[in-house]
């Protein structure tokens, strides 16, 4: 959820200068966060001067197309696009492709939006990650995957809203072929 200010004639001068649950946690009000079922959550709202008018509003909560951990990953089928959106700031989505065989596989993500993740990330089946903050934004990336392995890739966003597909494809086979020795 979202919490903003608006309206009101001294609005600008109205801060929320904290937020908390009922555990005593803080929590950053101007950002996206999780908030749990049930839970009491208190708000303290301050302004520069002793009287201010100002309205504020509680946005949420956000429903989520695809999970945001390795548990709740979504399984997709290789050579398949998938459609996803990035739902609010902290929202990341996570999918998860079993390869078949030993061989390169491939990874893309495409948005309308240029740098629309701040980083692609691809964990083993152990949650070990594998590679780092790979090329994103209609790039293809290719990876040397063993055979009958459970991969993870997570998608971090860099906006707190946008569209995109994803694809993971393989095994392509490497048609290079090194010129022995004995070659003439």
């Amino acid at each position: 959820m979202h919490i903003t200010l608006s309206g009101g004639k001294n609005a600008d001068n109205a801060n929320i200068i904290q937020m908390a649950d009922s555990n005593g946690k803080y929590i950053n009000p101007n950002e996206y966060f999780d908030l749990i079922k049930n839970n009491t959550y208190y708000l303290w709202i301050k302004g520069d001067s002793d009287i201010f008018n100002y309205t504020f509003s509680i946005k949420g909560p956000f429903e989520d197309d695809f999970g945001n951990s390795l548990s709740m990953a979504k399984a997709i089928d290789l050579g398949k696009t998938i459609d996803g959106i990035i739902n609010y700031y902290s929202d990341i989505d996570v999918f998860t492709f079993n390869t078949v065989e030993e061989g390169y596989y491939s990874i893309s993500v495409s948005s309308i939006l240029d740098n629309m993740l701040e980083k692609i990330s691809l964990y083993n089946k152990n949650g070990n990650l594998i590679k780092d903050s790979i090329k994103i934004d209609r790039e293809e990336n290719h990876y040397n995957l063993q055979a009958n392995e459970t991969y993870f890739i997570v998608l971090n966003p860099r906006v707190s809203y946008v569209e995109y597909n994803i694809k993971a494809d393989g095994p392509y086979i490497d048609d290079y072929v090194k010129s022995g020795s004995n070659s003439k």
